[in-house]
């Protein structure tokens, strides 16, 4: 989802980001084997719509450019071409994410419900193994990405660096940790409590 903010907007990512509801209810479905009332699939036959419209809409509409004019036709052509293809590429990205969201609250209720553990006790062993995937992936993505591009995305030394020389950024990144780690467990408790679908439903509200 983060790689997907990169090359949309921030307005059509949240909207983009509804599309978990309907991957949720769906395989709630197919692999839950719940059933959902009539009424439940007119509501996400209309979450569907809303997301096609906005996805369509990004990729459709021509981004504003500035003042300075353009002499070759070219150009233009080209640089809307390019825009318009980052902007696919961010849609299918942030909507493929919404497909793993998904299972992973499907997967999350049926842990939960089959092996019966708490809420607070599965986002301890998903941020576990989170941390150990970061952890792990970072030399390789600094490696082979990110010494390339020095200052980019994937510059892991220039990020410590930043977070250490820098106390706003401290704060704000102990900050995130925090906040991260209870709306994951208030997330798991209302999984728990109702199902993953309800959670899809509320999450998508911020």
């Amino acid at each position: 989802m983060n790689v997907g903010l990169i090359y949309v907007a921030a307005s059509v990512y949240q909207m983009l980001r509804g599309a978990v509801v309907i991957f949720t209810g769906s395989f709630s479905v197919i692999f839950l084997k719940r059933r959902l009332s009539k009424s439940q699939w007119i509501a996400l036959f209309l979450v569907m719509i809303g997301v096609s419209i906005v996805g369509m809409s990004n990729i459709i509409v021509k981004p504003h450019h500035s003042a300075e004019p353009i002499d070759e036709e070219n150009g233009i052509l080209n640089s809307l071409n390019h825009v318009t293809s980052k902007n696919i590429l961010g849609v299918l990205m942030v909507i493929l994410a919404q497909i793993f969201t998904a299972l992973q609250f499907i997967i999350e209720e049926k842990i939960m419900s089959h092996y019966e553990i708490s809420p607070l006790k599965t986002v301890g062993f998903e941020g576990s193994f989170g941390l150990s995937t970061v952890l792990a992936a970072a030399p390789f993505l600094y490696l082979f990405i990110g010494r390339h591009h020095q200052g980019g995305f994937f510059d892991i030394p220039d990020g410590v660096s930043q977070i250490i020389n820098n106390n706003i950024i401290l704060i704000i990144s102990i900050g995130c940790i925090f906040s991260i780690a209870f709306f994951n467990w208030f997330g798991l408790s209302v999984t728990n409590a109702v199902s993953a679908t309800s959670r899809s439903t509320i999450d998508t509200c911020r």
